[in-house]
């Protein structure tokens, strides 16, 4: 946690994020079907950086995709299952 997390985070609200299990996720629902994501495929540049990243981290199985909709960048959707979003250009970029 001290690894991942900005030292802003004060031990309080590490302890009410942590606290709040599946209610944040559904409280901040991100629809990527509606949003037209697609999965990013695994041999992409960008999902092997994540798996590796995920792994070393103890985070397997993060779900990655591409957003047509995502300016640029990448945002994360959801912890129940760990997903992130990014935008086109840095999953063709790759870097």
């Amino acid at each position: 946690d001290d690894l991942l997390a900005p030292d802003v985070l004060k031990p309080p609200m590490r302890a009410l994020l942590a606290r709040t299990g599946d209610a944040l996720d559904a409280a901040t629902h991100v629809d990527v079907r509606a949003l037209k994501g697609v999965p990013l495929a695994p041999e992409s540049p960008v999902a092997r950086i994540v798996a590796t990243a995920s792994q070393a981290i103890g985070l397997p199985g993060i779900q990655v995709f591409v957003m047509p909709r995502l300016s640029g960048g990448c945002i994360p959707a959801g912890s129940s299952p760990p997903t992130l979003l990014v935008s086109e250009g840095l999953a063709a970029n790759g870097n």
